[in-house]
């Protein structure tokens, strides 16, 4: 399984808790 390495920033109008939910999409995503 290929390994990727990804930057997550909070920016226009992305704010963390955005980011935050989405992190945990990666996360299941990747399971």
């Amino acid at each position: 399984m290929k390994t990727y390495k990804i930057a997550v920033l909070p920016g226009d109008g992305t704010g963390p808790e955005v980011v935050n939910e989405g992190i945990k999409v990666l996360d299941a995503a990747s399971k």
